[in-house]
């Protein structure tokens, strides 16, 4: 290992430990006192700050290109290429996110901290509890913008995979708008990335986390180019929503060839 892997490495396992033992506390104390998750919007907050201080950790700069101005709860919708993508837009919007239990909550290296930061699980392989899944993410958008990726899984970047749509029920008669965001990795070391080079970035597949980390640590700078859009006409079928939003999406989406 180089000196600068070394140190990268050291900051992010820094960060990581500061932020579970902050949420962690503030995690027990709602669930201690039966607080409802009252301080949830800390954790979340908590999550943020701690992103943004990874990304500057991983030399990730972010662009946003924002079409419409509106900062108030969301269920923001996008594509999604790797775990940084969890980073990027924690650190933009500030929101919670919906995990499946079989990614993520099982997950031993993630798995507790998306519990205490305020993510909602489901279940993808049995359909039984989406009722249930549905309502409490409805909840919690009253109280914080929540992330949603309808692909329900990572991709290679040659396209956006096809949307599961039973989610979308949720902004249904909502007063919260649906943020749309495009995701579009465009260079790595200054170069634009592509075929050859794009799983640095991209974790789908049978990719290793760890060492997919080591090699994301070991790159010098990656440019990040986000395109957002607000949808205020929610009051459509989750169908016709998800297929819209889905054509939006990649419309703006520069597939990797």
């Amino acid at each position: 290992m180089t000196v600068t892997l070394i140190i990268k490495l050291f900051l992010f396992i820094a960060v990581y430990i500061a932020l579970f033992t902050v949420n962690l506390i503030i995690y027990l104390i709602d669930r201690l006192f039966l607080l409802n998750d009252k301080f949830i919007k800390i954790r979340i907050y908590t999550l943020s700050v701690s992103s943004t201080v990874i990304l500057k950790i991983l030399r990730i700069k972010v662009n946003v290109e924002k079409i419409n101005i509106y900062d108030k709860n969301s269920f923001i919708i996008s594509n999604h290429l790797s775990y940084i993508d969890i980073l990027i837009i924690s650190s933009i919007y500030k929101s919670s996110f919906i995990g499946s239990i079989d990614q993520v909550k099982n997950n031993k290296f993630f798995g507790y901290l998306a519990l205490i930061s305020g993510c909602v699980f489901v279940n993808r392989k049995e359909r039984i509890n989406i009722q249930n899944e549905i309502k409490e993410i409805s909840n919690k958008l009253k109280r914080t913008s929540i992330c949603f990726f309808p692909e329900a899984t990572t991709s290679n970047g040659s396209k956006v995979l096809p949307f599961k749509s039973s989610f979308f029920q949720c902004i249904k008669n909502s007063p919260n708008y649906l943020k749309i965001l495009t995701i579009n990795y465009q260079k790595i070391n200054g170069k634009k990335v592509s075929f050859e080079n794009r799983d640095l970035i991209f974790y789908y597949g049978n990719h290793m986390f760890f060492n997919h980390f080591i090699n994301l640590l070991k790159q010098n700078t990656i440019e990040v180019l986000i395109t957002e859009k607000l949808e205020k006409n929610t009051n459509l079928h989750r169908k016709t929503l998800s297929q819209n939003t889905y054509n939006q999406i990649s419309s703006n989406y520069i597939p990797i060839i």
